[in-house]
């Protein structure tokens, strides 16, 4: 009786694994079959994004998502790009097939809506703006909210008019591989244009964040020119508020005339909250920042402020220029083009200051301002130029720390170069680069297609013939420009198109 006992409640623990698989099995199943179904358009993972504006270049007939019928909406609960991302199977790539985009619904409702489970697997997306420029007019605001998610690539658009909380445009929680290729800010008026943080605002949820910025542009955040009104704008807000890293690569990108009240005109790199695992690694290569503002009271580091332990800054092959600090009290205040605060491990190599400024009657470096209550990290120069930077004390470099300074060419820094640094010029070559001047802001995006109205041109290097002399000259031609995508030529065409 015992061992029938003992087979009959074996019996029944397998039968129960067994009933326990299959209800798992089948809630495994049925979890795909949603992620699937439900908003993914009728074309599939691969869609494009048009505007009910346009819809009369539309054909209903064809598949929904497709190029002749796109999609409409950016943020709607159904029929919408953001409901298609959470329910296509990835990688989903998104196509914006129209030239200009609005938070109205006519032109595409591109505006940020955090949908229900949107968070859940959203990996592997791709999104190709074709040179579309995205204008907000609505009240707080953002385009896009990347949250716990990764491998995400965005190319070229434009974002502008964004005035959302934590980053006005756009911004990266928590999610790892993402990367912008061609991406402008341009003309954001409120918030930082761009958030990046280990700490997701949305779910709480904490973990690494990766992000790189090839060829991107942040211009005009904000766009009014007395920037009184906007004390949390600028162009790039970097922050760690978890225990994870945050890795930001920032590429051949342009920061001109942002503004900021407090630190960081352009960037403000932020590892002071936590404990000394939370790391920032910040890499910038081969950028232009240029007119950028930090004002106020506090207005440190026109172009870039650090500060926090474990912060990791590499600056290479960069160029600063015109970049002003308005900071009126403390003791290191000011930094025209950059100021480093309590920690980072700085190393700025073959990079050019010129025309940096600390605006107040107390200033502290013109060009650069180091200083820091707590631990300090190394921080070296090596091959830069500082030149016709101005301040108080410190026209190029002003430090109450360790500066390793070599193979530096110093011209026109007012009163005097270094404040607190020595330096050996030998073996220096980045020499004079021969800037004579500030420039000016560029100008904000236009409103609509500018190519609406307009003539294209093209230009071959010789007119094809059939027979005989290939002739040149001008061709008379006109083109319907309804559905104009911009061409993908090869040599030996040569197509040139302007607008």
């Amino acid at each position: 009786m015992e061992k029938h006992f003992l087979l009959f409640s074996l019996e029944k623990r397998l039968s129960s694994k067994l009933l326990v698989v299959c209800l798992l099995s089948g809630l495994f199943l049925f979890t795909n079959q949603t992620k699937v179904q439900a908003q993914c358009p009728a074309a599939g993972s691969t869609f494009w994004f048009g505007t009910s504006s346009n819809a009369a270049n539309y054909d209903s007939s064809q598949p929904l998502g497709s190029f002749d019928n796109p999609l409409t909406s950016w943020n709607a609960a159904s029929g919408s790009v953001l409901a298609a991302l959470r329910d296509c199977t990835d990688p989903v790539v998104v196509n914006f097939r129209e030239c200009a985009y609005t938070s109205d619904t006519d032109g595409g409702n591109v505006t940020w809506v955090q949908l229900s489970n949107f968070n859940d697997n959203v990996d592997n997306v791709t999104i190709n703006g074709n040179g579309a420029i995205l204008s907000s007019t609505a009240n707080a605001a953002k385009w896009l909210v990347i949250a716990n998610q990764d491998n995400w690539t965005i190319n070229d658009l434009t974002l502008t008019g964004y005035n959302g909380t934590n980053g006005a445009a756009l911004a990266v929680y928590a999610s790892t591989n993402v990367t912008l290729n061609n991406v402008e800010f341009n003309g954001n008026p409120t918030n930082t244009a761009m958030h990046i943080d280990a700490a997701d605002n949305f779910t709480l949820d904490y973990g690494p964040a990766s992000v790189v910025l090839n060829n991107c542009v942040f211009a005009n955040n904000p766009p009014t020119p007395t920037f009184s009104v906007v004390p949390n704008s600028g162009a790039l807000f970097i922050e760690n508020l978890s225990t994870f890293t945050v890795d930001v690569d920032i590429n051949n990108t342009a920061f001109s005339c942002n503004g900021r009240q407090g630190y960081g005109g352009a960037i403000y790199s932020n590892n002071d909250e936590n404990g000394s695992s939370a790391t920032i690694n910040l890499d910038i290569i081969g950028c232009t920042f240029e007119n950028n503002l930090a004002f106020g009271t506090a207005g440190e580091g026109g172009g870039l402020y650090a500060t926090g332990d474990t912060h990791f800054i590499t600056i290479d092959e960069t160029t600063f220029s015109c970049n002003e600090a308005q900071a009126t009290t403390g003791t290191g205040s000011g930094g025209g083009a950059i100021r480093i605060w309590d920690g980072p491990i700085v190393n700025i190599t073959n990079s050019i200051f010129y025309g940096n400024f600390g605006a107040n009657s107390s200033s502290d470096g013109g060009a650069i301002a180091y200083s820091a209550a707590g631990g300090t990290g190394p921080f070296s120069i090596d091959n830069c130029s500082f030149i016709n930077n101005t301040a108080v004390n410190g026209g190029a470099i002003w430090t109450d720390e360790t500066i390793t300074l070599t193979n530096t060419f110093e011209s026109g820094n007012t009163p005097q170069d270094y404040v607190g640094v020595t330096t050996s010029g030998a073996g220096n070559t980045t020499g004079d680069p021969g800037i004579t001047a500030c420039s000016a802001c560029p100008g904000l995006p236009a409103v609509g297609c500018e190519a609406s109205g307009s003539e294209l041109a093209l230009t071959c290097d010789y007119f094809c013939s059939t027979e005989g002399t290939p002739s040149t000259g001008d061709a008379d031609l006109t083109l319907d420009m309804s559905n104009f995508i911009v061409p993908s030529c090869s040599d030996p065409l040569g197509y040139t198109y302007t607008f």
